[in-house]
Parts: C-alpha cells; structure tokens; sequence
C-alpha cells in the first residue's frame, strides 16, 4: 500500500494486488463493504463522510478520498424549462425543489464544488446564501419535490 496526498487536497492510496488478497477485495468487483474496509485500512480510523473515487487496474486499484461534510448549495431558476434543462444534465445529487417568489430554488447536497453540474450554472444562478437558509425555504416556500429532485425531473420528464 502507497499512500500520499495530491494539491487538491485529495489523499491518494494505492493497493497492490497483495493487499487485496488480504483484505479478501476483487478489484473488478468493489463493493461499498469493500470501500470501507480499504479506508479503514489506509485510516485506521472512522471512514464516515469521506467522499472515495476508485480505480481498478491490472495490478491493484489507485482509491482517491478527501475527508468532507458536505454543505447546501442553492441555484435559482427563472424558468420550469430552464430547470428542467439543467437536470437533464445534471448528476443525481441529493436535491429539493422549492417554489418561491415567482422563482424555482434548487437545493443541492454537494461535497464540493466539482461535484456541481455546470448545467446548473448555465441555466440558474447559484445564489450566494448560507445552507441554513434551506429551512427558510421549507418553511417560507412551497416544497415541489422534497427528496432526489434533479433525478425525479430527470426521470419523470422526457426531453
């Protein structure tokens, strides 16, 4: 096992075919069991709220992880098409769809910044608000979807 931290603040750990005989892991078959059991091997410690990215090879798997909470981002649409358009091009990312003010606010559970679709900025406008104001928002706008909303539109609307 190699373990080093990249300029992103991405720690980076390499298991070798070795350490995954070891452990009991297929590389071509990684299960979220799997997952944790190479944090906590690489960690030795608690493997909650840590985002992973995983690549398997021929010889072993490269596993990239940063340690994160994630915060919610905010993106207002003008426009049902213009939401619409933007979560047809947009990651299934935990998401609530609010009603407010004549406008559609998208919450979005985001790990960081990349994790954002750039559709949801071609189309909205990200809107420069604490994460706390989500229970302004459930208590003061009307809930149009409360949970997985970028997937369900995605889903139940055909473009």
């Amino acid at each position: 096992m190699l373990f080093c931290t990249t300029n992103r603040s991405y720690n980076v750990v390499y298991f070798e075919r070795s350490d995954l005989r070891t452990l009991g892991i297929d590389p071509r078959n990684i299960s979220s069991e799997d997952t944790k059991k190479l944090l906590r091997t690489a960690l030795g410690s608690q493997v909650e709220n840590i985002k992973t990215e995983i690549f398997p090879g021929n010889e072993g798997i490269i596993m990239f992880f940063k340690d994160s909470q994630p915060e919610y981002v905010f993106f207002q649409f003008e426009t049902f098409e213009e939401l619409l358009a933007a979560s047809f091009k947009s990651p299934s990312l935990p998401s609530s769809l609010f009603y407010m003010d004549g406008k559609y606010i998208l919450s979005v559970l985001s790990w960081d910044e990349e994790d954002l679709s750039l559709s949801l900025y071609e189309y909205g406008d990200r809107l420069d608000i604490q994460p706390d104001m989500l229970l302004f928002f459930e208590e003061h706008g009307k809930i149009i979807i409360e949970k997985d909303a970028i997937e369900k539109l995605s889903t139940d609307f055909t473009h």
